[in-house]
C-alpha cells in the first residue's frame, strides 16, 4: 500500500482510527501514526517547530515518533479525548521536543544583548516575526505561562533593557524614566528609541525561544 499524501490525511478527526488499532494491528497503527505526524508538521506545524532549521525539524520529527511509539505506544495510549483534539495534543508533544532543541541552541550561543552595542551589530539580524498570513498554531499558552516565558526572555537582555522594560511595565512614559535611570537630563527621544529597540530585542529572543510573541499578553 502506498503512503498517503499529507493532504489526504484528516487532521480534524478528534480520535484517529489508528489509536484503536494499537493492540489489534500494531504495525499498521504505527505506519498510520507516522504518516499523521508527517502531515501535521507539514500542514499545521507548531510555532517552535517552524523556528527550526531543516535538520533540526527532521530530528524533532524522529524524536517525536520514537517518544510516542516506544514502550508499546505508551505515550499514544495516554491520549484521552477531554475536549482537546488529538492533533492539538500531538502538536503540544512536538512543541515540547522543538522547545528542547531551541533551549539547547540558546544555551550554546550564550549571548546577552547589550543596548550599548551599535544597533544591528549585536548578534546578527533580528529573527523575522510571523505575519498575519501565518497559520495559527493549535498550541496556546496560559496567562501564567506567558508571564514565566516573558521573564525568561527578559533575563537574556542587558541590564539597561531590563530597566527600560520594567519601567514601561509600570506605565512610565519615556519622559518620566530619566530619574529612575540615573539620568534626569536624558533626552526623551533617546530613551524612547532605546525602549523601542529593547522591545524588538525581546520579541526576537521570544521568537528564538520558539514562542509566538502574538500569543503572549505579557509583552503586548
Amino acid at each position: 500500500m502506498k503512503p498517503r499524501r499529507a493532504k489526504d490525511i484528516d487532521l480534524t478527526e478528534r480520535v484517529p482510527a489508528f489509536l484503536g488499532m494499537l493492540d489489534t494491528h500494531p504495525e499498521q497503527a504505527q505506519k498510520e501514526f507516522s504518516e499523521y505526524l508527517d502531515a501535521l508538521v507539514l500542514l499545521r506545524p507548531p510555532y517552535a517547530f517552524r523556528s527550526l532549521d531543516p535538520h533540526e525539524r527532521e530530528n524533532v520529527n524522529s524524536m517525536t515518533k520514537l517518544h510516542c511509539l516506544e514502550n508499546d505506544g505508551a505515550r499514544l495510549r495516554s491520549y484521552e479525548d477531554r475536549g482537546v483534539s488529538f492533533a492539538a495534543w500531538l502538536a503540544r508533544v512536538v512543541e515540547n521536543r522543538a522547545l528542547d532543541v531551541l533551549r539547547r541552541r540558546t544555551r550554546e550561543r550564550g549571548k546577552h544583548v547589550s543596548i550599548d552595542q551599535p544597533r544591528g551589530s549585536d548578534d546578527g539580524p533580528l529573527l523575522p516575526l510571523p505575519t498575519s498570513s501565518d497559520k495559527a498554531s493549535d498550541v496556546r499558552v496560559t496567562g501564567r505561562e506567558a508571564v514565566s516565558i516573558a521573564r525568561d526572555a527578559i533575563r537574556q537582555l542587558s541590564r539597561r533593557c531590563r530597566q527600560l522594560l520594567w519601567l514601561a511595565g509600570t506605565q512610565k512614559k519615556p519622559r518620566e524614566m530619566g530619574p529612575f535611570l540615573g539620568r534626569p537630563d536624558a533626552d526623551n527621544k533617546i530613551i524612547g528609541t532605546d525602549l523601542s529597540y529593547c522591545r524588538r530585542r525581546l520579541r526576537a529572543v521570544l521568537a528564538d525561544m520558539g514562542h509566538d510573541p502574538r500569543d503572549l499578553a505579557a509583552i503586548s
